[in-house]
């Protein structure tokens, strides 16, 4: 698990669980790594690749029958947000998706 207090990321079921504190409480959502449409499920790895006050770093992999996956996951101190690096070594439609989609409102009388 990656925290910061504001965000915490960990890796549950096979999905990225990224929740954010808000209203006293911690709100989580689920995201998917794709490769070609298809989940890469749990990661076989994962590495710290720096750990300091001010950030922290930690690279997923997951083994393909054709090369392999990355995933850096870089949390800074006091940020809102998780940056997300994905990479493979061969050729890939890569996609990071909700595994729920959300409901939303259209929004009117704006230009």
């Amino acid at each position: 698990m990656l925290q910061d207090g504001l965000v915490k990321v960990s890796v549950a079921g096979g999905f990225l669980s990224v929740a954010s504190w808000t209203a006293g409480a911690w709100a989580a959502k689920a995201w998917d790594v794709l490769v070609n449409a298809t989940s890469l499920g749990a990661p076989a790895a994962a590495t710290v690749l720096r750990n300091d006050v001010e950030c922290c770093v930690v690279r997923l992999l997951w083994s393909l029958t054709v090369g392999r996956v990355t995933c850096d996951l870089t949390l800074r101190r006091g940020s809102r947000f998780v940056e997300l690096y994905v990479q493979t070594n061969s050729a890939a439609t890569i996609k990071v998706a909700r595994t729920a989609t959300d409901a939303g409102t259209a929004a009117t009388g704006y230009v």
